[in-house]
């Protein structure tokens, strides 16, 4: 697909102006398709979710076991709504909790920005403007002699990095988010040179693409990316200047959100339609010298940092990219693995754990028994149990976390001198609780915080005499089990 027809919204600036832009409509000769067709292309307002042919997991080559042991956990967490894996073009496995099918539209939260990222990349291709072209370029009536003059150096490229400087305020109340960003918001650094997280850049990227193209951002996005896709989107909020939030507030099945990962997975190209240019998907996925190893904090990765509105991060020996939201929300994308997973989650105002508990389920699960990965000598140990116990031979009901495990055949050899048990509280933040015998393989957690909460994470890490440590094996332990201790 090349150029379309296209207009610019007009601009009010004291007096009303107009500017157009316009282009022959070619055809898409590999694809025998004109936008005009495309356009015309609607999707059926009852076909909510995208038709994924489905295959078991072991005709893809995986083991089905996995996938199961997976939903198993992510059903006892209690906060996951679904999990899908989309392996070869194939779904090979698709479950929902807590109500949840296939039809259910469900809040992607953050995930909204990579589709602006994709949507940023459609109106480059079109020639709508350049990765390089000032921000401002396209809000001229919002410029006052009191705006901080380093927003002018902000660029396209700045916004889809987060390196524009902002760092997110309250805009909730404003009745033009835009322009009160432009006018008020200040900037915590020159554009550029630092790494902020900020949703009201991303929003900045809408009103662009609502601007340059003369079209609302919802409908620029179903012209040149739902359509091709065969998806829709089921809710999308706005501004109370009527434009789509760049940052938030789109709902969409999780079958159409693996259908978008897919689009990444296929490096921009569908069913012969090139939606997003090879080199802006390649530039999509390299992390910016700038960007923070956020991703870091989590145990399962090793190298993370923020390409143009995703996150890329290497877990175990693989690298992935993702698109992720508050409460859990994930699209990711393996491609070593020609693989797509989705979770959703409950949205919570506050639900960094869930961040992190899906984080984890996807990488302890489901990445690392596929690549069969274990991380450099010393290993963990293996077969990991936990279960609550209750003691009833003290006068109050005590409860105790039972952890056992099985020392690592690999680890013969390596002089594990002992077992260090950690009591996980965050995706950063861990508690060493002991260290064990290498001869003992069970530990007993008594205290009253595992009176008081429902739900433990532990890691259990092998050390060997040189002072190396494995990785951990992890085990989550939820509602108590009865048991008695003498």
């Amino acid at each position: 697909m090349k150029k379309k027809c296209l207009a610019v919204i007009p601009f009010y600036l004291f007096f009303i102006t107009s500017v157009s832009f316009s282009s022959p409509c070619p055809t898409d000769k590999r694809a025998g398709k004109t936008l005009t067709q495309l356009k015309e292309k609607t999707i059926a307002a009852a076909q909510v979710s995208y038709n994924w042919p489905q295959s078991p997991p072991e005709a893809q080559g995986f083991n089905s076991e996995i996938f199961e042991k997976a939903s198993r956990h992510a059903e006892k967490l209690g906060f996951v709504n679904s999990l899908l894996v989309v392996r070869n073009g194939y779904l090979i496995h698709e479950e929902y909790f807590n109500g949840i099918d296939k039809d259910t539209p469900q809040k992607i939260a953050s995930v909204s920005k990579s589709f602006i990222g994709a949507l940023v990349g459609i109106a480059l291709r079109e020639g709508l403007m350049t990765l390089d072209q000032k921000m401002i370029d396209f809000y001229p009536d919002y410029v006052t002699p009191n705006m901080d003059p380093r927003k002018n150096d902000i660029t396209i490229r700045h916004l889809l990095q987060m390196l524009g400087g902002f760092w997110d305020v309250d805009t909730m109340y404003s009745s033009n988010r835009i322009k009160y960003a432009i006018e008020y918001i200040p900037l915590y650094s020159d554009p550029g040179t630092a790494f902020h997280y900020s949703t009201i850049g991303v929003h900045l990227l809408s009103g662009i693409i609502t601007r340059s193209s003369g079209m609302s951002t919802l409908d620029f996005a179903q012209m040149f990316l739902f359509d091709p896709l065969e998806i829709s989107v089921a809710a999308w909020s706005q501004d109370p200047a009527g434009i789509y939030t760049g940052g938030f507030g789109m709902e969409f099945t999780p079958r159409n959100m693996a259908r978008f990962g897919y689009l990444y997975l296929q490096e921009g190209e569908i069913k012969g339609i090139r939606i997003i240019s090879e080199n802006y998907h390649q530039e999509s996925r390299i992390p910016s010298d700038l960007s923070e190893n956020e991703l870091a904090g989590c145990d399962a990765v090793q190298e993370s940092g923020y390409g143009y509105l995703w996150w890329i991060a290497k877990m175990g020996d693989t690298w992935t990219y993702l698109a992720r939201g508050s409460g859990g929300q994930y699209i990711i994308v393996i491609p070593e693995l020609k693989m797509v997973i989705v979770l959703t989650g409950k949205v919570l105002y506050y639900s960094a754990f869930h961040h992190v508990a899906n984080f984890r389920l996807f990488a302890y699960l489901i990445l690392y028994p596929i690549r069969d990965w274990l991380g450099d000598p010393p290993f963990a140990p293996d077969n990991v149990q936990g279960a609550k116990r209750i003691n009833r031979s003290l006068a109050q009901v005590e409860y105790v976390n039972e952890i056992t495990w099985e020392s690592s055949s690999r680890n013969q050899g390596l002089g594990v001198i002992e077992y260090r048990i950690y009591n996980i509280h965050s995706a950063s933040k861990k508690e060493l609780l002991a260290k064990v015998d290498p001869g003992t393989c069970v530990f007993l957690h008594r205290g009253s915080e595992v009176q008081k909460e429902s739900e433990h994470i532990y890691g259990i890490t092998a050390v060997t005499n040189d002072l190396k440590e494995s990785i951990p094996a992890f085990v989550i332990i939820y509602s108590p089990e009865e048991g008695e201790y003498p």
